[in-house]
């Protein structure tokens, strides 16, 4: 039912809204090699007290810290600031995305700390990185509207017209 609730508010942004993208290959399914695990600072404790700390927040006063690492090394990690562009008839989520913060490796089981907004239900933020095949994945960071979770989706980058 959730998913069905999904399709239905991203075809009537579809309908709202319109851009192009570049064309690339298909995204797949499945999350690549790199797994990444999201924990929101409270829930972590001290478990995490040695990090690299980023602060992508806004002063909007919908901040929250999360923990983010990977299963494996991955390279030209970024941090992005995420805008609604379209879904394709094809279900894809498309979002324009601006570049926040760079690591040119991200390695396995590195955890950064991550200060951002959480506004609405349209993702807002997510992160870009190259897989260890030499891929380019783009996912967003989403909290769940059930029970709060965090957890990752995949997107495509759009570009602007004009």
């Amino acid at each position: 039912m959730k998913k069905f609730a999904v399709i239905i508010a991203r075809l009537m942004l579809l309908m709202l809204s319109s851009c192009t993208r570049e064309p690339r290959d298909p995204v797949p399914d499945e999350i690549g090699p790199a797994e990444f695990t999201l924990i929101y600072e409270d829930e972590a404790g001290d478990a995490y007290p040695d990090v690299e700390e980023v602060d992508l927040s806004s002063g909007s006063g919908y901040e929250t810290s999360i923990y983010l690492y990977s299963s494996e090394m991955v390279t030209d990690f970024r941090l992005l600031s995420l805008e609604y562009c379209e879904v394709t008839e094809a279900g894809d989520l498309t979002m324009y995305s601006e570049v926040k913060y760079e690591k040119p490796v991200l390695g396995e089981g590195e955890v950064l700390k991550i200060t951002m907004d959480f506004i609405g239900s349209i993702p807002n933020n997510g992160f870009s990185y190259v897989d260890t095949d030499g891929t380019n994945q783009y996912r967003t960071i989403e909290e769940s509207g059930k029970d709060g979770s965090l957890y990752t989706g995949t997107f495509w980058p759009a570009e602007a017209e004009g």
